[in-house]
């Protein structure tokens, strides 16, 4: 990470947050992996807003508050269809907004726009290991805000099957863990960079 990011005029405060998660997620979220032993890059998206900002959040109630006036309409519906409690529906809230900021100054640095309204078309035929294009990044953002599965922070789902990390074994592994497109309408990991082995 580098200083510079910080500082640029998208990234607020809960952006460059969901950075520090995203970079955490890479040692924590676990399948599908990049490697020998980080989560990939889209994965690291998922986990920062479906575990890293809500344990880093949950207890800022005021603060999530304030994301209620924030929000436009189309990310607040989503969030409301999903979540009924109203702490729950600021968390998710804050959590896109966080998105929108990180996304926005990822596709500055594409020369693209990135909008609640317009998500990736792109279906990929396997998992991009790759950074997403800020759209999808944001769209993964949303997802993991919208997931009402719960992370378990000791576990790291697929670390325990060795070179077998990422296979049909670890995502069902995973799926204990996430919203699995099989199973939920809305949260899964985005097409624009996952592709299911299940």
């Amino acid at each position: 990470m580098f200083g510079g990011l910080a500082r640029r005029p998208e990234a607020t405060e809960d952006g460059f947050a969901l950075v520090l998660c995203h970079e955490i997620g890479h040692h924590l979220a676990g399948y599908p992996f990049s490697g020998s032993w980080s989560a990939d890059e889209g994965q690291s998206d998922y986990f920062a807003t479906l575990s890293c900002s809500r344990e880093l959040w949950k207890d800022q109630k005021a603060k999530n508050a304030k994301s209620r006036a924030l929000i436009s309409e189309y990310p607040k519906a989503l969030c409301d269809k999903v979540w009924s409690n109203t702490d729950d529906q600021n968390l998710c809230y804050r959590s896109m907004l966080g998105g929108k900021s990180l996304g926005a100054l990822l596709a500055t640095l594409e020369n693209s726009n990135v909008d609640f309204n317009t998500p990736d078309k792109r279906v990929v035929s396997k998992t991009s290991h790759a950074h997403p294009a800020g759209q999808c990044r944001m769209d993964t953002m949303i997802a993991g805000a919208l997931c009402t599965q719960s992370f378990d922070a000791g576990v790291i789902p697929g670390k325990d099957l060795g070179w077998n990390r990422n296979t049909t074994e670890a995502e069902e592994a995973s799926g204990r863990f996430t919203c699995l497109s099989q199973e939920f309408a809305v949260g899964s990991r985005s097409n624009c960079w996952f592709k299911s082995l299940l």
